[in-house]
């Protein structure tokens, strides 16, 4: 029997994560995809040579933080484990037709998201360490409501020692118990480890971010490959599968149609988080000069975490056709494919510890001004939590603060849409 706390959250989290999250979503990317005329489509290429193919992605590290390596911080925090065992519950929940709505709700979230750091780059501070920013202030500059951006800000702060720590630190210590390894000893280790990371500089954790970052998204892309490739005669019957899913009225799964549409919209918010505003002051802090190139950095991050991960293990998935992940994998690996799986989650789960203990002490320090150290403390500390507490609780609480960031965002990208067009102009005039 589930205690009234848990009943509470999951009430506040289906009030938030139903249809009206996914209509507001879907008129934000809508609005700003026509507006930019599909800009993440027809652009593809220039996006590309701004971010990844550009000579400028590593510059001089003590000017402030290299594009590359924000670049890497940021997809630390919004690769975790979603994008491992979030794909199989969206599959679970809304069958095969909810990734083809997870595929639109990220090309939409594109066009959100390139929106929102557009923002972040015209709205950050100057310090003698570098820039910085975030979406509390365009909140309070752009809006003048210094209050939505501590209630932003608050939200995020919660949601780093949720969403961000716990529950990362919660599915490593589920993981590693399947060889018997105890919850408290993986607290323990865990909290010494990101402690290292976190009471150290901010430029320890992005230049680890940009050794790590590549390594655990090519190793679980690897894997990945290797699986699709060996069952590589079923693809273009599992991609019908996927489209002809996605219209299907009659589908039983998720609530009929509209249940799997919002499986597969909420699938992708939970990946690449395009219209929470979390990742907005990790790209804040990027040398990129021009905000219109802060918002491409968005768009190319969006692509690897959802078009990229998190379809590579559908198609994992489908084609095995395992219903569970560890399974999946083992078709092709054996024994090792659980050993593959649960390697792969402590390696998500890390990257978002590290990318997260930015995006946290940013909205802190926003709030506070001071006590960093406070801060880093307490998020060992819930680092250490999230290890030996019940995964319902973690989830339920990370889900809801991460919701409750949406509201607050999307009306602030909305309200000042006309300086997002302006600087779009300005890169295709």
């Amino acid at each position: 029997m589930k205690i009234p706390f848990e009943e509470i959250i999951n009430s506040i989290n289906k009030a938030l994560w139903g249809a009206p999250v996914v209509i507001l979503m879907l008129f934000s990317g809508v609005y700003f995809t026509i507006k930019t005329g599909f800009f993440q489509f027809t652009h593809f290429g220039k996006i590309l040579r701004t971010t990844i193919l550009s000579k400028r992605k590593s510059l001089d590290e003590e000017k402030g933080t290299p594009p590359f390596q924000a670049f890497c911080t940021s997809l630390a925090a919004t690769v975790g484990t979603g994008s491992v065992t979030g794909v199989s519950a969206a599959l679970a929940v809304g069958g095969p037709g909810a990734i083809f709505w997870m595929w639109i709700s990220a090309f939409l979230g594109m066009m959100t998201a390139f929106g929102e750091n557009v923002l972040g780059g015209l709205y950050r501070q100057k310090s003698k360490n570098g820039e910085y920013g975030g979406a509390m202030y365009y909140m309070e500059k752009g809006l003048g409501s210094r209050k939505l951006g501590c209630f932003f800000a608050l939200c995020c702060v919660l949601a780093s020692f949720g969403m961000g720590n716990m529950s990362q630190s919660n599915a490593i210590s589920h993981a590693l118990s399947q060889y018997d390894i105890n919850p408290v000893l993986v607290g323990i280790i865990l909290s010494l480890t990101v402690g290292a990371w976190v009471l150290g500089k901010l430029g320890k954790i992005n230049r680890l971010c940009e050794k790590f970052v590549p390594f655990m998204a090519g190793f679980y892309i690897l894997g990945c490959l290797v699986v699709i490739i060996c069952n590589s005669d079923s693809i273009l019957s599992v991609f019908s599968l996927i489209f002809k899913e996605a219209f299907n009225f009659r589908s039983a799964v998720g609530g009929g149609l509209g249940g799997v549409i919002i499986t597969g919209f909420c699938r992708g918010i939970f990946s690449n988080e395009a219209g929470l505003g979390t990742t907005v002051s990790i790209h804040a802090s990027s040398q990129v000069k021009k905000p219109s190139e802060l918002g491409m950095w968005a768009i190319f991050e969006v692509f690897v975490d959802t078009i990229i991960i998190c379809t590579l293990t559908a198609l994992v998935m489908l084609l095995t056709e395992k219903v569970e992940i560890s399974g999946a994998f083992s078709t092709v690996f054996g024994n090792f494919g659980k050993v593959f799986v649960t390697v792969s989650i402590v390696l998500f789960a890390f990257g978002t510890i590290a990318g997260w203990s930015v995006i946290g002490l940013d909205a802190w320090s926003y709030l506070t001004g001071k006590s960093k150290r406070v801060y880093n403390i307490l998020y060992i500390f819930c680092v250490y939590l999230g290890s030996v507490f019940s995964a319902d609780i973690v989830w339920g609480l990370s889900d809801m603060f991460n919701g409750l960031m949406i509201i607050p965002n999307l009306t602030a990208i909305f309200l000042l849409r006309k300086e997002i067009i302006n600087e779009y102009k300005k890169i295709n005039p």
